[in-house]
């Protein structure tokens, strides 16, 4: 659980200070208003991948079974470099010297802290909330639902713990508030750019 927290916490910072219409969820074609090298960026080239791969082996750790985290990890690993590659190819293209700069200087996935820069833009909140509270609401209700699945596939009688009982309402109750307020005020409202594809 802590371990897909923290994945979750550099997700957050990520979008959080990432410049709008960057570091978006690509579903169509790449896109990107700029190149990204500051903050998490100066770190590692892919924060949000390298996150997406800490959250799913902290899930899979949660299982017990002591394969389950390889698996997760080489598949997940797998994916995202076909991504990685993809994007590369893209961000090349277009911004040229800048990128192969950055690149030259910031590991794709193995952060290197000595070449830290702070970021450019102050941290806004509204959009990392906005982003990133259905991955917050996955984490924290995944152990309780792992753990019934653990209990029909071995047979055992569904005894769920008090402990990811509380954790998956909290999850849940999270999930209804901030959906609330995202699609019905306007308290997390802030430029909608950040929704643009990398």
């Amino acid at each position: 659980m802590l371990l897909s927290l923290g994945g979750l916490a550099l997700r957050a910072y990520t979008v959080g200070v990432a410049a709008p219409g960057t570091s978006g969820r690509n579903t169509r074609e790449q896109k990107a208003a700029s190149l990204n090298t500051t903050g998490p960026y100066s770190v590692v080239r892919h924060p949000l991948y390298v996150a997406n791969f800490v959250i799913a082996v902290g899930l899979a750790l949660f299982t017990r079974a002591w394969f389950l985290p390889l698996v997760v990890a080489a598949l997940t690993f797998g994916y995202y470099a076909c991504i990685v590659q993809r994007e590369e190819v893209f961000l090349r293209e277009r911004f040229g010297a800048a990128f192969d700069g950055w690149s030259a200087r910031v590991p794709a996935v193995v952060p290197t802290f000595s070449s830290y820069v702070p970021a450019d833009r102050a941290f806004q909140w509204k959009v990392a909330v906005r982003r990133e509270f259905y991955a917050l609401t996955i984490i924290l209700t995944a152990p309780f639902v792992l753990h019934a699945l653990g209990d029909l596939v071995t047979g055992a009688t569904f005894a769920p713990a008090v402990v990811w009982t509380a954790v998956a309402l909290v999850g849940a109750a999270l999930f209804v508030v901030i959906r609330f307020l995202k699609k019905r005020t306007t308290l997390l409202a802030g430029p909608r750019a950040d929704r643009l594809p990398r």
